[in-house]
Parts: C-alpha cells; sequence; structure tokens
C-alpha cells in the first residue's frame, strides 16, 4: 500500500514501517554527503533531492521500501551524475520514528519490566543503527499502568515511567 498522504512508499527501518514520513532528512543526508566529499557548492543537492522524491512518489515499484535499498538508489544516482566521490560519504539519517510501548509490552512473551525495558533498549539501538535521530515512544502510561495494575499513579510507576521515557531521548 503507498502512503496516501505524499504517495511516498512505506519506509522499512529496521523492524519498523514508517507512513507519513516528512523528508527533510534525506534532503540533509544529500548535503551532507556533498558537503563531506569536499563539494562546496551544494545547490545541487535540491536537484538531487527533487530527482529522489520524484522517483519515490511517481515511479518507486515497491509499496515497501527498505531505507538501505532507498540509500542505494541515491548512491547510485549519485553515481549517474558522475558524482561518484560523494557516495561514499552520504551518511544514514531515517526520519522520526514512533513506538508503541503498549505494542512493544503485548508482543512480549515474559511481559515484565525488565524485559519492557531490554526489548525497547534493543530497538531502539537497532534503530539508531540506521540513522534514527529521533524516537518518540507513545503509549508508555498505559503500558506501565499495564505492568503495574495498582488504581493510584505511585512514585514507583512514575520511575518506571522516567526510565522508559528516557530510553526515547536519542
Amino acid at each position: 500500500m503507498i502512503c496516501l498522504a505524499s504517495k511516498l512508499p512505506i519506509l522499512q527501518v529496521g523492524s519498523q514501517q514508517i507512513r507519513g514520513y516528512d523528508t527533510a532528512w534525506l534532503h540533509r543526508a544529500i548535503i551532507d554527503g556533498l558537503t563531506g566529499a569536499g563539494i562546496e557548492d551544494t545547490k545541487i543537492a535540491n536537484d538531487i533531492y527533487q530527482g529522489v522524491l520524484y522517483y519515490l512518489q511517481n515511479d518507486c515499484p515497491w509499496s515497501l521500501l527498505k531505507i538501505e535499498d532507498l540509500y542505494e538508489k541515491v548512491r547510485n544516482l549519485m553515481g549517474k551524475v558522475g558524482l561518484e566521490s560523494v557516495k561514499s560519504h552520504i551518511p544514514v539519517y531515517s526520519p522520526e520514528i514512533r513506538i508503541s510501548v503498549a505494542e512493544v509490552l503485548v508482543n512480549l512473551q515474559c511481559p515484565m519490566e525488565l524485559a519492557l525495558i531490554k526489548s525497547l533498549h534493543d530497538e531502539i539501538t537497532e534503530l539508531k543503527g540506521y540513522g534514527a535521530e529521533r524516537i518518540v515512544l507513545e503509549g508508555i502510561h498505559e503500558a506501565v499502568s499495564t505492568l503495574m495494575p495498582a488504581k493510584r499513579w505511585t512514585k514507583k510507576k512514575q520511575f518506571l515511567h522516567d526510565e522508559i521515557a528516557s530510553l526515547g531521548e536519542v
């Protein structure tokens, strides 16, 4: 399925599938690649970015695109336009990623505090490897309430909430 709002394919970043993303991170990666290769005049970055965006919105045959495949396409494009030296300088960035903590908790075989924190930590570490700079953890309150089903919000619950929230601060 195509991400209808922007006609962009769904982007696979690690185990996360992202819909409705902006593409400023991709433009920044192209500029940083040019700069890293010693090209001071980055005006061509806009043309390359627009070309990649056009491809994604109009010609991309996949409804689900892995981020590593996207960057391979960008690197190949650099070679085709005579910027071979830029290919190895393109950093990997990704759009903002949202993780449902409640969903991670539901998918755990052993829904305990330490298992949840380890699972989130592992997933966030993986996402950082794909260039994730902004990871938003959603549903923390609900997940903590599921793990600790007391009626009142306690200091222990708040501590766990804060511990989980700090994992998302990339």
